[in-house]
């Protein structure tokens, strides 16, 4: 009789071991392209960036592709200027294995809601 609680400890820690092997494996692409193709019949395909322009100035360029039965029917640009931000210190290395402190400047986080 004693054996019978450990069997089924056992059991649910294999049990719970599986959901979070495939729940780990499954969240290993995030940050990559979750898109495989795009259904060019009717679709807006949107990018974000964010470029330095000066040591002062940073500009978001968002640009939208409109696409409608299988054609691009537009593209939209937009350019905005916004404030740089500040620079933080990074270990840089090279090619030979060389490594020194640098000065880079901070790049903006993006974060997108799709309503």
């Amino acid at each position: 009789m004693r054996r019978r609680p450990i069997i089924v400890i056992i059991f649910i820690a294999a049990i719970l071991g599986i959901i979070y092997l495939v729940n780990w494996r499954g969240t290993s692409d995030a940050g990559e392209d979750q898109g495989k193709t795009l259904d060019k019949d009717g679709s807006v395909e949107t990018s974000i960036s964010v470029e330095h322009a000066d040591s002062t100035h940073d500009i978001i360029l968002t640009s939208h592709k409109v696409w409608i039965g299988n054609k691009q029917y537009a593209v939209i640009v937009h350019r905005d200027t916004v404030p740089g931000l500040d620079s933080l210190t990074t270990t840089a290395g090279n090619d030979n294995g060389n490594s020194t402190q640098v000065r880079v400047k901070k790049d903006y986080q993006l974060f997108i809601t799709v309503k």
